[in-house]
């Protein structure tokens, strides 16, 4: 069930993910639209169903497996999504996806590998012709 969002919720949202990467304050949101940070966070809740701190952290983490599944380092990953300690990322990484950043990105590459490529494969490839003849064939045997 999608939830009507107000302007200043929406603007919130836009805000958050365009600098999820840094220090965001519940007060400088409420700067953001102008209003009580009490007020915003209480209208963000009602709205979206989760705490702004929460809705941070799931932008966070998307954006880390997504530079994760394109090679990027899990160090490199924790600084570029706004974390400076490497416990709390491991932390927040784990509660979202049930791995370790090390593993996610593992996993997400060896999964790559398997995946067959449409550019690189026949569209035929490991199918045997078989033709109205052979089976023809096959039944007089």
């Amino acid at each position: 069930m999608k939830r009507e969002r107000s302007i200043q919720v929406q603007d919130i949202c836009a805000f958050i993910r365009l600098h999820y990467h840094e220090n965001i304050s519940l007060r400088r949101l409420a700067a953001c639209v102008g209003r009580n940070p009490a007020y915003m966070s209480t209208l963000f809740h009602r709205q979206t169903g989760m705490t702004i701190r929460r809705y941070v952290t799931r932008i966070r983490m998307r954006r880390a497996a997504i530079l994760l599944r394109h090679g990027e380092k899990v160090e490199a990953v924790m600084l570029q999504v706004g974390y400076q300690s490497k416990k709390n990322f491991y932390r927040q990484f784990v509660a979202a996806f049930g791995l370790t950043p090390g593993h996610y990105k593992t996993s997400s590459a060896r999964f790559d590998a398997k995946r067959p490529s449409f550019r690189t494969q026949p569209l035929d490839a490991g199918v045997s012709r078989t033709t109205f003849a052979d089976v023809q064939a096959g039944a007089k045997e």
